[in-house]
């Protein structure tokens, strides 16, 4: 009978935990869609540890990484929220004042971004102009998620205070 593979094994002990793990998270968000993606991406993360680092109490290891997702969860949700507070609101008339003066932020911003390192300026745009998930950019660049939300924590906070002075 073939051994079993390091994966395979991971993933049977894994299994004997999901349901628990996934119904903390679904308690703490209140959303069992949320919950199950924040639990994925906590597998990912296990799984592509190497194999010479083994977790000695998986259930203890889950139950930190989703305390540990649910902080970067909870941190991502509050910068988006800080900046669409900064958006103003959809207006059906426009003034040419109203225009011009958002011109001018708008240049500003420009300005603001072009003073920021490339990477910082393609993940912003990524994840505003272009809609993508921060989990892809992630992907894309080959980084971590934290890294890609500290690049647009960075970024929104610069363009911010350049467009208010």
């Amino acid at each position: 009978m073939p051994k079993p593979t390091h994966h395979a094994c991971l993933d049977e002990a894994i299994e004997s935990h999901r349901v628990e793990i996934e119904g903390y998270l679904t308690v703490k968000l209140g959303c069992a869609n949320t919950a199950q993606d924040l639990f994925q991406s906590i597998l990912e993360g296990l799984l592509r540890r190497p194999q010479t680092k083994s977790v000695g109490n998986l259930r203890a290891y889950l139950y930190q990484a989703a305390r540990n997702a649910l902080s970067n969860h909870y941190r991502a949700a509050d910068s988006q929220l800080q900046l669409r507070r900064s958006m103003p609101a959809p207006v059906d008339a426009v003034s040419p004042e109203q225009i011009l003066s958002s011109e001018q932020s708008l240049k500003k911003i420009m300005a603001a971004l072009s003073e920021l390192p490339l990477l910082t300026q393609q993940i912003l745009i990524m994840h505003r102009v272009h809609g993508i998930k921060q989990r892809k950019i992630a992907e894309h660049f080959d980084l971590h998620l934290s890294s890609v939300e500290k690049h647009l924590k960075r970024a929104l906070l610069h363009c911010l205070q350049r467009s208010d002075g």
